[in-house]
């Protein structure tokens, strides 16, 4: 694996990438594609080019389209013509090339193995004939003949359109004839360029000799396109007669058959048996590499007659014939499915924003928030910015302009300014403008403000910030507008509030931070009131009030004495108003439907928000309402640049999905779900087709391609639409228009809402019949698509060329002339597609938009004469399909077939694939519509686990009632397979080739994920591997023989034993497997080496996955898996098994990232091809691989990665890359896209939320209550609002909207930063009064002020900062700060006298510099300056007489120490001489090591030695001078401030410090102290809190006692490790020879536990402190907790289109028959408030309770958790003098150990 740390290099088009140069496509002639590259006619027909004959000698372009009567007549003259010539040529001597008619039977020969065989297949042709018109002819009929062997014209992917990778470039064995200039194309004619031979550049080839063969092999086709073309222009003559003659003879037409019909008669007479019927099942792979012939309906003999040059081959002429004119036909039914209806909430959408703009204004958009009144003037936030209007309404002015996100509102009291907060670099800070105009003033620096509340009544602001909580908790605080000084009120927390008339403060310390209506948690609102020279504040609005709660408090002077203030107290958010004392609670407004979310007051009125309208609402005398709340009728005069419709400039940045298609050659992307298709390719072209109509209002997902093996078959895709208002499959299919453009139309696959929460989805299976997608219901679901026009096998879409040209079926006009995206949705389907003529002119034709023109006429000429000629010849054309496939039924017929059970069809020679038997044959199609043989005709059996998965699902009868109507419509049918799982744990489909068994991965109770697979024919479920592991990713290989897949069946630990610190505990390494499985007995897998009584493993192709049914044999299938040998275990996801089944693609965790790689598992060649690649994507064929990188779209070639010996410099050498031209864009119109956005959120949280009762509300009627705000809003910001507000209605905690937003929001000036202390103002500058202490926390830096270059103390100075000087400016410190985060600051300092340093200090500095310097400072005598420099320095002592320095500093030598060896070096940087600069260094020493200590108004330093011979200014002592006075002074240091979300954790850790010394200091030592901020464990680089808590219990596991304190814990989920934990119980103990004793479960904790909670203990906090209660393993202590418990997920399959989304409750906890927490909270064992004020001042009351607590159990338990005390050692001694006495053995024994007790 390459080591190199860049991305391997993919060459481009531009840069020579194998691509085709300047090829566009249709250029060139001969029918563009087709001519250049003789490409099938079903790839041109799916790019829209004008489609030809199949028999037009070899892709030139006729011109003409003929009738379906007069084709085989003309198109048998035109092949005569052709075979005369090719005779001709083989007579004349021209031998070594195969020949084949062209277009109707394709036969490729093996591929050459020498540079003859090369050049036989096309590579060279041999010289030209002479110039006469019939040596041409045959000459060129010969080359015809040579170039159709390369396999070019085979249908998909052939050895002419990649390179057959390993062989020798292409080499002529003669040389090529110059063409006659006479035979040069005309000058109008368009000019191809030279196209190379393949798509993929063959390795080892060179581009010259690729170009060269290209360039002939153009050549000659060119030539023969030409000449070909000449000769069927006399058949479009003689077509042209017989139309004429059959017009004249229109009556009799019905009953006489053409010429052809009487030419086929006689074919099959001379034929020796019925000719068997075409075979799909044998048909060749796409790249018809195999030789049986093109696909289709053509019958798969052989015409080469060998290798050489010879004539005719097998069969006889009129053989041939009949088989070209059969594989003409196109017997399957034609079917068309109904267009999507636009549901009604989308038709209004559209109709709105069709209206233009109102001459008087916009009325309807304007989303109003935050209102704030002040005398006539109303201030309000929208659009991001502040506005003002009347109170009355009317126009509103744009305040504020800026891009910075700005909100709250305030008007000063006399209405003449406003403040507001403004996004700033760092948070939010305070401006105040005039609200006439003018600029905006910043008033407050580093101030965290979070909320602003309005002006005191001495002109400052009241703000919310958390700048001065030593914990982050928001408080209350005075801004003062002129000296930009923040003071902070004396309450704990305050997350609102406001200033009263008394002056008093009314505040409310919680505000829960979800939108839940109705919340009961703990974290309620309660409005408390304080005022000057109170001890403690007093709650107003206690819990035995309501639940619920109280905020948003406003006072006025009309009403001196009365709080109003917002409540839900009824349930809905209403005005309430109570006394100052809290009594008297009365409700002023009743509103029953959207919550009142703001208001304020003024005098005697009030305005308020619900929903997005400001309301105004007049209190009479009494202080209740006066009359009804009034709209204001307020109009915006705004541009609202944010909804109009934007631009994407780079939209594969936004790109979703990407789909490709079954040849490679080209994809289909999603970009805001928004479908584009575009070619690959250069020689497709590089147009990118927008596929759908709609630019923001539907949203299409899940697309992928249809596939079909007919050539007359139009380009479909299939994708999920929301366009009814539910997600329904869409067919999305591209009409044969002229070129590449051809327009899209869109039919309805499924209808009536019963596909809901889709969440991973299958392709479409081989056969065409099936889907299926697992949802957030549980359910595993097939789509039944045998009925549909996906099946391509049984049905087509597209008219035959009769009805085409005739203008009866109407529907066909409409699907050209329909919009670009969207095509034509006035086509009828299902029955009605199968009406009269007339009716399919009237019906089929009529464009049933919104809109459109319903009295418009037919545009077809004679429209009644053609469409009887019509009728006539869709009759014959049914008559002959009946009489050639001998099969005829009546109507008598048919029924009984309808009504027989699990009748089939009579089986042919060669049966069709088993789509096209579930309908009935194709002689019979229309009058057999109804019958329906499919195994999804009948409802599945009840009971059992195999009726789970949808057992017996075989074909039962017709269908009736409304799904035989569905059926008739060509719509999908839906059946459950297996149902009962939890959400997302089934997936990873895979089909076997022949399309009968699916394989998939579910997960059961164990959460272990099982391989199953499903029978489609039985309904079967079958596991295949044990759930006692891991298996994923199963994929059937190309033969149908082997499944693969991943497993972690042998896992391994990453721990080495139990023991150790912090308990060592094992780690599953996620290792896997690549597993092979055989599905039949006695088979090997492809490794296998083989033995003297087995052959070698191999792969046996995709063909034999066609030919043979898929067996799976269950009989000891687990035991027949085997590992691939090839494979370390590793992380691996990803598998894709491509080409003939031998390459393995996967991506693996290499330790840094993932690494795609690719595996040949025959002989284990394992390549490395890119590291971590966006996507990886396969064609359908396996041939053509993708992936998704960060320059574009890069395709590979499979054949590349299976030659032997490949390398990844190669691989990717022969890429091709794609990138988007640079001129694409996409339109998205905002407010049809914000609209759809809010419909997929309801429609999400209504699948995955985890009641499916929706906690009994209606759903839809909440969704159409907040669906008129989404047409008021004009920025996406304002969606979140609206989401928030509908999503609050399930009265949940976990919903949480996140919106992504494109406007650009530019933050209002610069970030301030912090030094990580507390300073307070003092007459010289700062006094430091804290700096933060950190140690010991885990993460955590030290404050800058602590540094060891610093050391600043309490009761230091900061006098100046970059010479700013504090102590003559009213400005503090953060604006000296601004912008200066992360950057050196020169502080001045005033020093609080301190100790002096130790008297050797200066000697070992002395000693340092002197000898050598410090390891890996000083080097050899500090390089130079060791002589001059240092060496003086060692040998004088001074001080150094600087105001400027600051203790001890130093400078770095020039010599670089190794290892302390003091390896010199004279390299002296630009570093070295500003060092030296620095410290002043005198002398003529070098740069050596200078400490240096202040000595500040004369005063004696610390000898320190001096650098040199004394520089100038420098003040020289002896180190004698040792004293012990304090030093201190004016001094100045270089600090690095921080951020202010820096200072903040600094603070923060430093509160945890002080409570644990808090602890610590009241226990006695006792005690331990544990803090969890949150339970988050996210991995290496993120949030992992269980580090934190291992740092703190494991030092503590000997402590009698332990506090875990999880107040204000924001949750995570680690609740099980803790737990587990705290619930060791130490049940033995052992002992050493010396120390204390130690449990030998390790690491049990043994002391008695408490668990401290408040009202911010959210999630899964409260889980773990709950099951501290359940387990009984301690007390809880505090308030009641959030009481949010209902866990959320977040699959990005619920994303919102644009990548927005919102959390959904998923996971709903409960104990026996409770639910548990959710909206009560955990309610603890011993309630403690702790007061605003009281805590304030540094009292923790909880903590106190807490430790006492613990305190008293402990004295009173006193040896409880100790470690028991060793027992006596035994004695297994034995007195031998007392045995040889004659006693005992057992008295000897008890005599010596009663002399041992007694010595003890």
């Amino acid at each position: 694996m390459s080591g190199d740390s860049e991305a391997p290099m993919l060459r481009s088009v531009e840069e020579g990438g194998g691509a085709m140069r300047g090829s566009s496509y249709g250029t060139a002639p001969g029918g563009g594609y087709d001519g250049a590259f003789g490409a099938s006619d079903r790839e041109a027909s799916g790019r829209g080019r004008r489609k030809q004959s199949s028999y037009d000698g070899g892709g030139a372009a006729t011109g003409v389209s003929y009738s379906s009567s007069l084709r085989p007549v003309a198109l048998a003259l035109g092949v005569l013509i052709f075979i005369m010539g090719a005779a001709v040529g083989v007579l004349a001597g021209h031998r070594g090339a195969p020949w084949s008619p062209a277009g109707a039977v394709t036969v490729t020969p093996p591929a050459p193995q020498s540079q003859s065989q090369v050049a036989a297949m096309g590579g060279a042709p041999g010289p030209e004939a002479g110039p006469t018109p019939d040596a041409a002819l045959a000459e060129a009929n010969r080359r015809m003949g040579a170039t159709l062997g390369d396999g070019s014209r085979g249908h998909g992917i052939g050895p002419g359109l990649f390179a057959r990778l390993g062989d020798a470039g292409p080499a002529a064995e003669e040389p090529a004839a110059e063409e006659p200039a006479a035979e040069e194309p005309a000058a109008e004619e368009p000019a191809a360029e030279e196209p190379i031979a393949s798509v993929f550049p063959a390795l080892g080839e060179t581009a010259a000799d690729a170009e060269a063969a290209a360039s002939e092999r153009y050549r000659v086709r060119h030539t023969a396109a030409r000449v070909a073309a000449r000769h069927a222009q006399a058949a479009v003559e003689m077509e042209g007669r017989l139309e004429a003659r059959e017009e004249a003879q229109a009556g009799e037409a019905a009953a006489t058959l053409p010429a052809a019909e009487a030419v086929a008669g006689l074919a099959e007479a001379e034929a020796p048996g019925p000719s068997p019927a075409p075979s799909p099942d044998s048909s060749p792979s796409p790249s018809n590499a195999t030789g049986t012939g093109s696909k289709g309906n053509e019958t798969s003999g052989e015409y080469d007659g060998g290798g050489g040059g010879g004539g005719g081959g097998s069969g006889s002429l009129m053989d041939l014939l009949k088989s070209m004119m059969e594989a003409a036909e196109d017997t399957r039914e034609e079917l068309h499915a109904p267009h999507p209806v636009l549901s009604a909430t989308n038709q209004v959408l559209l109709d709105r924003l069709a209206q233009p703009p109102s001459p008087t204004g916009e009325k309807e958009m304007g989303y109003l928030r935050y209102p704030h009144m002040r005398g006539d003037k109303v201030v309000f936030v929208s659009e991001g910015n502040i506005w003002v209007a009347s109170q009355h309404g009317g126009p509103a002015a744009r305040v504020s302009a800026s891009y910075s996100a700005e909100a709250l509102p305030k008007l000063s009291g006399d209405g003449s300014r406003v403040a507001f907060l403004a996004q700033s670099g760092d948070g939010y800070e305070v401006f105040v403008l005039p609200i006439a105009g003018g600029l905006a003033k910043r008033v407050s620096y580093g101030s965290q403000a979070v909320k602003l509340e309005g002006w005191t009544k001495d002109g400052n602001l009241l703000i919310v910030t958390t700048l001065f909580s030593p914990i982050g908790l928001p408080q209350l605080a005075i801004l003062n507008v002129t000296s930009n000084v923040v003071s902070v009120l004396p309450f704990d927390r305050a997350t609102g509030g406001s200033q009263d008339e008394h002056g008093c403060y009314v505040f409310y310390p919680l505000r829960q931070t979800s939108s839940t209506k109705r919340y009961q948690g703990g974290e309620q609102s309660r409005l408390w009131r304080w005022c000057h020279g109170d001890q403690e504040a007093k709650i107003l609005t206690p819990e035995s009030w309501s639940k619920r709660g109280a905020w948003n408090p406003m006072t006025t002077p009309a009403f001196p004495n009365t709080i109003f203030f917002l409540s839900d107290h009824s349930g809905v958010v209403n005005l309430w108003s109570m006394g100052s004392g809290g009594g008297a609670k009365t409700q002023i407004t009743h509103e029953c439907g959207m919550d009142i979310m703001e208001a304020s007051i003024d005098k005697t009125t009030v305005v308020y928000r619900q929903g997005g309208s400001i309301h105004r609402l007049a209190l009479g005398g009494d202080g209740v309402a006066a009359g009804a709340a009034a709209v204001l009728p307020i109009t915006l005069i705004s541009e609202f640049r944010d909804a109009s419709p934007q631009t994407l400039q780079f939209p594969m940045e936004e790109m979703q999905e990407i789909a490709l298609s079954e040849d490679g050659l080209s994809a289909v992307i999603l970009v805001r779900g928004q479908i584009f298709f575009t070619p690959l390719v250069a020689q497709l072209g590089q147009r990118i087709e927008k596929v759908t109509t709609y630019d923001g209002a539907v949203r299409y997902r899940h697309v992928q391609f249809v596939r079909s093996e007919h050539p007359e078959d139009n380009l479909k895709i299939i994708a999920m639409s929301d366009a009814t208002g539910e997600y329904e499959y869409v067919m999305l299919e591209r009409g044969g228009g002229e070129g590449m453009g051809g327009f899209w139309n869109e039919t309805a696959l499924t209808s009536g809402s019963k596909i809901r929460g889709v969440m991973s989805y299958s392709s479409i299976s081989p056969d065409a019949s099936s889907l299926v997608f697992d949802d957030t219901y549980g359910r595993i679901s097939v789509l039944n698509l045998s009925t549909t026009a996906v099946n391509t096998f049984a049905f087509k879409t597209e008219p035959d060329e009769a009805e085409k040209d005739d203008g009866g079926a109407g529907g066909d006009y409409h699907s050209k002339q329909g919009g670009a995206g969207g095509g034509a949705p006035g086509i009828q389907g299902g029955a009605q597609g199968g009406a009269s003529s007339a009716a399919s002119a009237t019906q089929g034709g009529a464009d049933t938009r919104p809109g459109a023109d319903t009295n418009s006429t037919s545009p077809f000429p004679g429209g009644a004469a053609r469409r009887e000629r019509s009728t006539l010849r869709r009759k014959r054309r049914e008559l002959r399909r009946d009489t050639r496939s001998q099969f005829r039924r009546d109507w008598q017929l048919t029924s009984l077939l309808n009504n027989a059970p699990g009748a089939a069809p009579p089986s042919a020679a060669s049966p069709p694939p088993r789509a096209a038997q579930r309908v009935a044959s194709a002689g019979a199609a229309r009058r057999a519509r109804n019958m329906h043989h499919t195994r999804f005709g009948g409802a599945p059996l009840q009971g059992g686990f195999s009726d789970l998965f949808g057992a017996h699902l075989g074909a039962t009868g017709p269908l009736s009632g409304s799904r035989a109507r569905e059926a008739q419509a060509g719509q999908a049918s839906l059946r459950t397979v297996m149902g009962g799982l939890r959400p997302e744990a089934a997936g990873d489909y895979s089909w076997s080739p022949d399309g009968r068994w699916l394989a998939f991965s579910a997960s059961d109770a164990t959460e272990f994920s099982c391989v199953h697979v499903w029978s489609a024919d039985t309904g079967d479920v079958r596991r295949l591997t044990h759930p006692s592991y891991n298996a994923v990713e199963p994929k059937f290989s190309p033969d149908g023989l082997f499944l693969y897949y991943f497993s972690d069946q042998q896992i391994s630990s990453g721990a080495d034993s139990p023991y150790g610190m912090r308990g060592s505990e094992p780690t599953i390494v996620g290792a896997q497997q690549l597993m092979c499985l055989p599905l039949r007995d006695g088979f090997k897998c492809p490794f296998f080496m083989g033995d003297e009584l087995n052959a070698m493993g191999k792969t046996y192709g995709p063909s034999i996955g066609k030919q043979f049914k898929t067996k799976v044999s269950v009989q000891n299938v687990e035991k027949r898996a085997v590992p691939v040998p090839f494979l370390e275990k590793r992380q691996y996801f990803g598998l894709h098994i491509v080409g003939d089944g031998h390459t393995f693609l996967m991506q693996m965790w290499d330790g840094e990232g993932l690494y795609l790689i690719s595996l040949d598992i025959v002989s284990g060649a394992v390549v490395p091809i890119y590291p971590d690649p966006r996507g990886v994507f396969v064609s359908g064929d396996g041939q053509v691989i993708m992936l998704a990188v960060e320059q574009g779209l890069a395709l590979l070639s499979a054949k590349a990665l299976g030659v032997p010996g490949v390398t990844q410099d190669q691989v990717l050498a022969s890429a091709i890359l794609w990138s988007a031209p640079a001129g694409w864009t996409v339109t998205v119109n905002p407010r049809a896209e914000w609209m759809q956005m809010y419909n997929d959120a309801m429609r999400n949280m209504r699948d995955a939320f985890y009641d499916p009762g929706m906690h009994g509300l209606d759903w839809s009627a909440i969704t159409e209550m907040y669906r008129p705000l989404v047409y008021r809003i004009s920025t996406k910001s304002e969606l979140r609002d609206v989401l928030q507000q509908a999503l609050g209605e399930l009265s949940v905690l976990h919903v949480f909207v996140s919106i992504r937003s494109e406007a650009p929001v530019l933050p209002s000036g610069e970030p301030t930063s912090c030094f990580g202390g507390d300073l307070v103002t003092d007459p010289r500058g700062l006094r430091v009064v804290r700096v933060f202490d950190t140690s010991g926390i885990l993460m955590v830096p030290n404050s800058p002020l602590a540094a060891a270059a610093v050391d600043l103390r309490p009761g230091d100075i900061i006098t100046r900062v970059d010479g700013y000087q504090l102590n003559t400016s009213d400005r503090p410190v953060s604006r000296a700060l601004l912008g200066k985060a992360g950057m050196q600051v020169l502080v001045e300092v005033d020093l609080t006298p301190r100790d002096p340093p130790d008297e050797d200090d200066d000697e070992i500095r002395a000693a340092a510099e002197g000898g050598g310097g410090f390891s890996g400072m000083g080097g050899a005598t500090g390089g130079e300056a060791g002589g001059a420099g240092a060496g003086a320095s060692a040998r004088q002592s001074a001080y150094v007489a600087d105001r400027h320095a600051r203790g001890v500093e130093y400078g770095h030598g020039s010599g670089r120490g190794h290892n302390g060896a003091g390896v010199g070096t004279r390299v002296h940087t630009v570093a070295h001489i500003a060092h030296a600069k620095r410290q002043r260094v005198g002398g003529s020493g070098g740069l050596g090591l200078a400490p240096r200590i202040l000595n500040s108004g004369g005063r004696k330093g610390l000898g320190v030695g001096e650098l040199g011979g004394g520089g100038a200014g420098a003040n020289v002592s002896d180190t004698s001078a040792h004293t012990s006075k304090k030093v201190g002074g004016i001094t100045s240091v270089v600090v690095t401030p921080m951020s202010h979300y820096e200072c903040s954790e600094l603070r923060v850790a430093d509160a945890l410090n002080a409570r644990r010394s808090h602890v610590q200091i009241r226990s006695g030592n006792a005690l331990a102290y544990v803090y969890l901020e949150d339970m988050e464990q996210m991995g290496e680089g993120s949030s992992n809190s269980f580090d934190d808590f291992a740092a703190q219990f494991y030092p503590a596991i000997r402590k009698a006692g332990l506090i875990i304190d999880v107040r204000r814990n924001a949750g995570g989920n680690i609740d099980t490790w803790i737990l587990e934990r705290l619930r060791r119980v130490a049940w033995m103990f052992n002992t050493a020879r010396a120390g204390p004793g130690d449990t030998t479960m390790q690491y049990a904790f043994q002391g008695k536990v408490a668990v401290l909670v408040d009202e911010m203990t959210s999630s899964d906090a409260e889980i773990f402190a709950a099951g501290i209660q359940q387990l009984k393993l301690g007390k809880v202590i505090g308030m009641r907790s959030w009481g949010g418990a209902v866990g959320y997920s977040s699959n990005p399959e619920l994303q919102l289109v644009d990548g927005s989304g919102f959390t959904i409750p998923s996971f709903g906890p409960y104990v026996g028959s409770k639910w548990m927490i959710e909206q009560q909270g955990v309610i603890p064992d011993i309630v403690v408030e702790n007061l605003p004020v009281s805590t304030f001042h540094g009292n923790d009351k909880q903590l106190d309770v807490a430790v006492d607590h613990l305190m008293a159990l402990i004295r009173s338990n006193p040896n409880d958790g100790k470690i028991p005390a060793k027992p006596a050692y035994p004695d297994w001694s034995f007195d031998r003098e007392t045995c040889s006495g004659g006693a005992s053995p057992a008295a000897a024994h008890a005599a010596h150990a009663g002399m041992r007790r007694g010595e003890a």
